[in-house]
């Protein structure tokens, strides 16, 4: 008996609360995230490609452009504690439709900067905004397939994510030469618009009869608790996130 059979042939508590045991009842939800974290990888991606425009037009080194990209992803890992704490008491929706609405701030900042600073804080809206997609997402997702699904979904939504990384590089540097910087991200602000638009009207945060739905908000003990593990998560991404920064822009391509 293989691992997918001894999930489904053991009891499923989540079946009683209403959660779906096949992937087809809820594959509808997965449709409207994924688009997000397309989005969000897209956004982490796309400083390396329009690097040499920015220096470009604003007079920017190589050191500059590396806060510049290493900034999405300090803010990336500072949030991710206080939005589990958000995403456990509101639900993943009002949070993640609030902070889409940060993300489509971001672009529009970022598109209208001036100098390095503006781009900074277009970029640590954007950071923002994309902090908890992926994690909101996962958290919905889990209350809405059961166990012997839940690492198929999880598996469609990851190897999704690699399509944002791919369209931030030659597609979004032919927007860039044919529209110019500026207007290509005045032009995500509006697909993050319609993303989220489409992302609340259509998901839920978890099926009907859930116990999300009779939750209690958790005690300050619980939240404690939980940030125990939170000292490898920031410096995983810190760390990662300067490199990352740094590596956008090599001295040799950005002279």
């Amino acid at each position: 008996m293989d691992t997918i059979d001894r999930l489904e042939a053991r009891p499923n508590l989540l079946t009683s609360a209403g959660k779906s045991v096949t992937a087809r009842p809820a594959s509808w939800v997965l449709c409207p995230l994924i688009p997000l974290i397309v989005l969000s990888q897209f956004f982490r991606s796309s400083n390396g490609v329009i690097a040499p425009d920015l220096m470009a037009d604003l007079g920017l080194t190589a050191e500059d452009i590396g806060v510049l990209s290493s900034s999405f992803f300090f803010v990336f890992a500072l949030l991710q504690i206080p939005l589990g704490i958000l995403l456990d008491r509101f639900g993943a929706r009002y949070v993640l439709s609030a902070l889409m609405l940060l993300t489509i701030a971001g672009s529009l900042v970022f598109a209208g900067a001036t100098d390095l600073s503006g781009l900074i804080a277009g970029r640590l809206l954007i950071g923002t905004g994309c902090a908890g997609l992926m994690v909101g997402s996962l958290v919905i997702l889990a209350r809405w397939y059961s166990p012997a699904h839940f690492a198929g979904a999880l598996a469609t939504l990851f190897a999704s994510a690699n399509a944002g990384s791919l369209a931030a590089t030659l597609p979004l540097a032919a927007a860039a030469a044919a529209w110019g910087w500026r207007s290509t991200f005045i032009g995500l602000s509006v697909i993050s618009t319609i993303l989220a638009a489409v992302f609340f009207l259509t998901v839920r945060d978890a099926a009907p009869g859930h116990p999300f739905h009779r939750r209690a908000p958790e005690t300050l003990l619980d939240v404690t608790t939980g940030m125990s593990g939170a000292g490898p998560i920031f410096m995983k991404f810190t760390v990662s996130g300067r490199w990352r920064g740094a590596m956008s822009c090599p001295s040799w391509r950005c002279r």
